[in-house]
């Protein structure tokens, strides 16, 4: 877990590492940043999301914003 940096519109977005690459999990609707932080047992991924002004929790599982 953690996120890269995007340099074509200069954001970071969260990243999950599986089988030796990093596959970017989606932006949820209005947030233009992301950043996971921990996954849990049974495979839910947590961070945050955020733009400008704003801040959130987020979680992901299987691939999708929950």
């Amino acid at each position: 877990m953690g996120a890269e940096f995007s340099e074509s519109d200069e954001s970071v977005r969260a990243l999950l590492w599986e089988s030796e690459q990093g596959k970017e999990l989606p932006l949820l609707p209005d947030f233009t940043e992301s950043f996971a932080t921990d996954i849990s047992g049974c495979g839910v991924i947590v961070g945050r999301v955020s733009t400008t002004k704003r801040l959130r929790p987020a979680a992901w599982k299987g691939g999708k914003g929950l």
